[in-house]
């Protein structure tokens, strides 16, 4: 039998997971923009193109929050 203590216990371990998730991608992001914005060797076509699918990435990190809101 599931206790309410057992599903807020379940719910915290499913936030942190997800806060984690979401803290971890955007610091992941934010290096590879800065490793290419920085580094003059990584500035070519293929890592401008790297670098895009970073910033799309990291404005999407933020989207497991409106399943959280919305289960």
């Amino acid at each position: 039998m599931v206790t309410k203590g057992d599903n807020f216990l379940f719910f915290t371990i499913y936030l942190c997971g997800f806060g984690l998730m979401i803290v971890l991608t955007i610091a992941g992001n934010i290096l590879v923009i800065m490793a290419v914005s920085l580094e003059k060797k990584l500035q070519n076509a293929t890592n401008y193109f790297l670098m895009s699918l970073a910033i799309a990435d990291m404005l999407l990190a933020v989207l497991p929050t409106a399943c959280i809101d919305n289960p």
